[in-house]
């Protein structure tokens, strides 16, 4: 079974429990904040995450593309640690052009 939550599955919220498709519709900000905030075991699934975004986007689309830019630093982070691991960091088979040394 999936921890990831469906449109039509509930989560709680201020001790009350809502519909995650009507969070999407309704209010969907504070759904995004429960799903974003740090240490948040609330995931949902590609469909209505993708259905959240959409609604997130028209509302507030910097909230959006702080999200995409955090995951472009994680992925680009573990990718940069995965080539340190395996020694081709700041070789000719690296996919980095520079190696800042704070790193």
């Amino acid at each position: 079974m999936s921890s990831k939550r469906r449109g039509q599955d509930t989560i709680v919220v201020d001790g009350q429990h809502k519909v995650i498709s009507t969070l999407i519709e309704k209010n969907p900000i504070e759904l995004w904040n429960i799903i974003h905030t740090k240490g948040s075991k609330t995931s949902l699934v590609r469909v209505a995450y993708a259905k959240l975004k959409e609604a997130v986007v028209k509302i507030d689309p910097t909230l959006v593309e702080k999200v995409n830019k955090e995951h472009e630093q994680y992925k680009a982070k573990r990718k940069i640690a995965i080539e340190l691991k395996n020694g081709t960091l700041g070789t000719s088979k690296s996919h980095f052009g520079k190696v800042n040394p704070k790193f």
